[in-house]
């Protein structure tokens, strides 16, 4: 990574990923937020809420698995975008739902559509950053997941109060 070619092409690769995590820990948090909007707007119980906040965290294990095999047959750069997609669509049809399968489908695809972003930023520190500073970059990251989690605290009531939540989630698939 010594050309200042390589390096202006991986930082804007770290840059979109950055993004996309900062949006993967929104998603991930954003349900306890919002969890009054969604019980009264479709009388959900709680444990249909447990259902549809646990469903991101089981389709993003799940993803992991074939997610390793896509990422060493087809590298990140092609794997990634196509899962990104996946969240995307899942923001929209979150926002969209008229009802509880709805919620669920885009909760799922919320969930696998971000599943790869830490790890794909993993795989590529591995590649293009120096062993000792790998662990440097891994913290970068982390740290920069922390503002996803707190745009879904604060803010996310504040856009949820004002405009409400589906808007929340029509936006955060746009970005």
């Amino acid at each position: 990574m010594n050309t200042p070619h390589r390096q202006r092409q991986f930082a804007t690769i770290i840059c979109v990923i950055a993004v996309a995590y900062v949006m993967s820990q929104f998603y991930r948090t954003s349900n306890g937020v919002i969890v009054k909007d969604l019980s009264w707007e479709f009388d959900l119980s709680a444990e249909a809420l447990g259902v549809l906040t646990g469903a991101f965290f089981i389709s993003f294990a799940v993803a992991q698995i074939p997610l390793g095999m896509l990422f060493d047959r087809f590298g990140v750069r092609r794997t990634l975008p196509i899962l990104l997609t996946a969240a995307v669509i899942g923001a929209v049809l979150y926002g969209a739902a008229g009802g509880f399968a709805t919620l669920l489908a885009g909760r799922l695809m919320m969930g696998v559509g971000v599943s790869g972003v830490l790890v794909g930023a993993l795989f590529l520190f591995g590649r293009w950053v120096p062993a000792d500073q790998y662990a440097t970059w891994l913290g970068r990251m982390i740290a920069l997941g922390g503002i996803g989690v707190l745009l879904s605290t604060s803010p996310l009531g504040l856009i949820a109060g004002t405009i409400g939540w589906r808007y929340a989630f029509f936006g955060a698939g746009a970005i």
